[in-house]
């Protein structure tokens, strides 16, 4: 979900539940869509961050799920899922699940000058230069939320590539890509963080036979011909569902 038009809003949270008072919250939309439900309460301390914290108390893990990791990908910065955490344990699957806008639409996606506007008018968030680069596990995680027809397996489980549904490639040979892309996959799940991931020099677009036949680019090649992650699919999806 591209973020074009940020609106603040002001709640007043009750918290008498659990011993507590009345608290004047701010807000955060995208357009209609609530992606922080109290700017105040957010903790950036350990790299993760719960968007959308407990209404009954406003402690941050409280209630499971909402978290996100913001990150740099090229000129963007970008709320994703905090697949390391999820990826931990049954529990830390649920626990650290991404909030249900991530979950529908796709990575939350800044341009540098939204995201700016952003912590001008909530006077929270890191600097973008201070935001670290997405990870390539990170990367891989984004491919596995956005993936057609869940070619990647769910979302916090080990990416593993299913494809039986993939039939053909733009360009190419057919079976060696699929074994490229599976042999990167891999190098990725085994903890390699040499892979970059963005926008390589030439994309591979593979074709799927599942509903409306789509063609998915998750993968490509650098200047060197390295083998590495493709974000084109997911920020095109984002911007796709801005309009």
């Amino acid at each position: 979900m591209l973020v074009s038009d940020i609106k603040i809003g002001r709640r007043r949270l009750d918290f008498s539940s659990s011993g507590q008072g009345r608290f004047e919250a701010t807000e955060v939309f995208a357009g209609d869509t609530k992606i922080v439900n109290a700017i105040e309460l957010l903790d950036f301390s350990d790299g993760l961050v719960q968007v959308l914290v407990c209404e009954a108390c406003g402690i941050t893990g409280c209630e499971p799920g909402s978290w996100v990791a913001i990150r740099r990908a090229e000129d963007k910065v970008i709320f994703v899922p905090a697949i390391e955490a999820m990826q931990e344990g049954d529990w830390e699957m649920n626990e650290y699940s991404p909030p249900r806008y991530i979950r529908k639409n796709g990575p939350l996606v800044f341009s540098f000058d939204a995201y700016e506007e952003l912590r001008s008018r909530t006077g929270r968030f890191p600097a973008a230069t201070n935001v670290k680069e997405i990870t390539s596990k990170e990367a891989l995680g984004v491919l596995q939320l956005t993936a057609p027809g869940n070619v990647l397996g769910q979302l916090g489980t080990q990416v593993d590539l299913n494809s039986e549904n993939i039939v053909a490639v733009t360009e190419g040979d057919l079976e060696a890509e699929v074994a490229e892309f599976r042999n990167l996959i891999s190098i990725i799940n085994d903890g390699s963080e040499g892979q970059q991931a963005g926008s390589p020099e030439r994309v591979i677009e593979f074709h799927l036979d599942i509903p409306s036949f789509p063609a998915w680019r998750p993968f490509g090649y650098d200047f060197n011909n390295v083998a590495t992650l493709s974000l084109v699919d997911a920020l095109d999806q984002a911007d796709c569902q801005s309009r």
